[in-house]
């Protein structure tokens, strides 16, 4: 039942893209990731003891990114980027306390208790 009204609220929220002020691909693949999410976890529930919380969310952010650091050189420009302390913080704050601590608590809460 969350599952379908999760997924009823992101395509009630992502209809008036359809409009034409936002692009269709874009709610197209955002339902994409709502869909691979919700398997992921429910795949992360069946399997997430077998596995430990820290080395699959290693795993999965070192993939990711890979994946970015490619996407990035063929599509940014590393030059533009202003290495300023403010940034060189930020970045390093939502690497490890949003990012990395964030998703190996959503890992461990998943494998706890019901998914």
């Amino acid at each position: 039942i969350g599952l379908i009204l999760g997924f009823a609220g992101v395509a009630v929220i992502s209809a008036a893209g359809f409009g034409g002020h936002i692009s269709v691909i874009g709610v197209l693949l955002a339902l994409g990731s709502a869909i691979s999410w919700a398997l992921g976890t429910v795949y992360m529930k069946k399997t997430g003891s077998r596995v430990d919380s820290i080395w699959m969310v290693a795993l999965q952010l070192t993939i990711g990114s890979v994946f970015l650091l490619i996407s990035g050189f063929w599509t940014e420009s590393f030059s533009a980027i202003q290495w300023t302390a403010p940034f060189i913080t930020s970045l390093l704050f939502i690497s490890v306390f949003v990012i990395a601590l964030g998703w190996l608590v959503f890992f461990t809460l998943v494998g706890s208790g019901e998914a």
